[in-house]
């Protein structure tokens, strides 16, 4: 019994791994910038707008770590 208990933990640890390790990678291809409804720049993730998103200097958002697309267009 101690080692299915110990196995079921190990297994979720590892998932849980697993999936961090997916967020993290997609968080690394760009996503468009948008404007929320005032026209203000906002992170199209975490709908975040910030001081720190005023201007489009930014190639990650500082608030969920999304990397950004600023280019205009499709």
């Amino acid at each position: 019994m101690v080692i299915n208990s110990s196995f079921k933990k190990d297994k979720a640890f590892v998932l849980d791994a697993i999936q961090e390790a997916i967020s993290s990678l997609e968080k690394q291809i760009p996503k468009k910038a948008g404007k929320d409804g005032y026209g203000w720049n906002e992170c199209t993730v975490c709908h975040n707008h910030g001081d720190n998103l005023l201007s489009n200097k930014f190639k990650w958002c500082p608030y969920c770590g999304q990397k950004l697309d600023w280019t205009e267009g499709e």
